[in-house]
């Protein structure tokens, strides 16, 4: 029971205000201190509000129960409504709003633009998406029908 607690502490800063975070995976173990990080293994999903977020491993790293790091490994997908991103590795900063994906190559999709790179850097705060050596392919009948 206070395992499912502290899981519970973790993912409700990745939540924003009023949403629900659902996670699942095949297994989990964690630290039972203010400070320390859980790990999350097999069929990682975890679904917060418009987001979900797959993996094969997660590792949330908290201190005085509060989680400021999220770690994902193998097989990363994040969908959030049309978009969609997949790579090898995505870091999460939950309390910047920030979050970092990885991987040879990194692929986002959306509303017409297909792109990919080594990094997709983004700020939740300034709406801002950053690829490194990013190639792109941008059909313009599917950007007319986002107007």
């Amino acid at each position: 029971m206070r395992l499912f607690k502290l899981i519970c502490i973790l993912f409700a800063s990745l939540s924003v205000a009023g949403e629900i975070t659902i996670v699942h995976a095949d297994h989990t173990k964690a630290t039972l201190k203010p400070q320390g990080e859980a790990i999350l293994t097999g069929n990682v999903k975890v679904k917060d509000g418009a987001a979900m977020i797959t993996a094969d491993k997660m590792i949330a790293y908290y201190r005085n129960s509060t989680c400021y790091k999220v770690v994902t490994t193998g097989n990363v997908t994040i969908i959030k409504q049309d978009k969609t991103a997949r790579g090898d590795i995505a870091i999460f900063y939950p309390l910047l709003n920030e979050a970092e994906l990885k991987g040879k190559p990194v692929k986002l999709t959306s509303k017409g633009i297909k792109a990919e790179g080594e990094i997709i850097t983004y700020d939740a705060n300034k709406k801002e998406i950053c690829i490194e050596k990013m190639n792109a392919v941008i059909t313009k009948k599917d950007m007319k029908k986002t107007k």
